[in-house]
């Protein structure tokens, strides 16, 4: 009302700006911006500027608008106290969501040990190294990370990398305890279960290797070829012809892959034979 009334008046830039803070108690982040619009911030008492770029930005990261969100963010990170932190948390979350992970690397290294901040930017630093493919790192700050108090979900994909991780180093092994926990806590899909199978079978482990083969070949996919033909592999070597030669058929029909289902057939006639 007052605003409508004086809108000469020298204190209507101040009421503008506090109501985009009622609107902002109120989470009402289209309403934020329409009314910061209507705020000069030069002339803006400077102790309201660093809330007044934070909250903007912050509204603008609720409505999706990252450059925007950037923007007005960098205001608060060139000197800002009070939101300074949480002004570097979503400015690193952008960069990181657009795939700069160097400098969102730096940015969430730098909020490790912030109070408020602490406890998730870690977990987008080892996401940044699983990116990355730096697998030592991720096994290692994946430890340290494991032992923090986080949700089962959170800690569901820190196992999920490391298992990765090791994965990747061909450190199979070490890879199933990790993948058995992911999925357990994560439910798992597809690839993740022929990983975590894959991973037995080079580990020697054809039993859990048969076990989660089997729950991918629900799929008319090179996939389900890949996961009947390993499952071939491991009846062989548990030396149960039988079911060898009928998982080395189920991948022959399949043309995903030629030379696999080339390979396949001459293991079915092989095994039929014997």
């Amino acid at each position: 009302t007052f605003i409508e009334t004086y809108p000469e008046h020298p204190m209507v830039n101040m009421a503008n700006f506090q109501l985009g803070r009622y609107y902002f108690t109120k989470k009402r982040y289209k309403s934020v911006l329409d009314q910061m619009e209507l705020v000069d911030e030069l002339k803006l008492d400077q102790q309201y500027l660093e809330e007044y770029y934070f909250k903007k930005g912050y509204s603008h990261f609720q409505q999706e608008e990252y450059d925007k969100s950037k923007e007005a963010l960098s205001h608060v990170l060139n000197g800002g106290k009070k939101y300074r932190s949480p002004a570097l948390y979503y400015s690193s979350y952008i960069l990181y969501r657009e795939g700069k992970n160097e400098t969102a690397l730096v940015g969430f290294k730098e909020l490790e040990s912030d109070k408020l901040f602490g406890k998730v930017a870690p977990f987008y630093i080892l996401q940044i190294y699983y990116r990355q493919g730096k697998n030592e790192e991720v096994l290692t700050y994946g430890k340290t990370l494991l032992e923090k108090d986080y949700s089962e979900s959170k800690s569901g994909e820190i196992h999920r990398m490391m298992g990765e991780a090791h994965y990747n180093l061909e450190q199979y092994a070490e890879a199933i305890p990790e993948m058995e926990i992911a999925i357990s806590e994560l439910g798992g899909n597809r690839d993740d279960r022929y990983k975590l199978a894959y991973a037995a079978y080079r580990g020697a482990n054809y039993e859990k290797a048969l076990q989660y083969f089997q729950q991918v070949t629900d799929e008319e996919d090179e996939l389900t070829q890949l996961a009947f033909y390993h499952m071939g592999d491991c009846y062989l070597k548990t030396d149960r012809k039988m079911e060898a030669r009928g998982a080395f058929r189920n991948a022959s029909k399949y043309a995903f892959d030629k030379e696999l289902q080339e390979d396949a057939l001459f293991n079915f006639a092989k095994a039929a034979y014997e």
